[in-house]
């Protein structure tokens, strides 16, 4: 079973505009009740406060959307790991 697909996408461009650590959202299409929006940061990819900004915006925004991409995607893994990786 696939997740629903979250309404209120105007809603989360509003929560994208209102966050500091968003320098600009654009629509990037729709497809089968979901609404794709890209969001870009105003700190490079793999600053911490890029990491704040997505743990930040995956609590502001509405219930059932995520939150994906490199930035992403590279922010997931740095946390996974340095919360398995033993300090030597």
């Amino acid at each position: 079973m696939s997740p629903r697909p979250p309404g209120g996408a105007r809603e989360a461009r509003r929560e994208l505009a209102a966050d500091g650590g968003i320098a600009a959202s654009v629509p990037g299409g729709q497809h089968n009740g979901w609404t794709m929006l890209l969001a870009i940061p105003t700190t490079g990819a793999s600053a911490p406060a890029t990491g704040a900004t997505i743990d930040r915006i995956r609590t502001e925004l509405p219930p059932g959307s995520l939150v994906g991409g490199a930035a992403a995607d590279n922010h997931d893994l740095e946390s996974v790991l340095s919360a398995r990786t033993p300090l030597v």
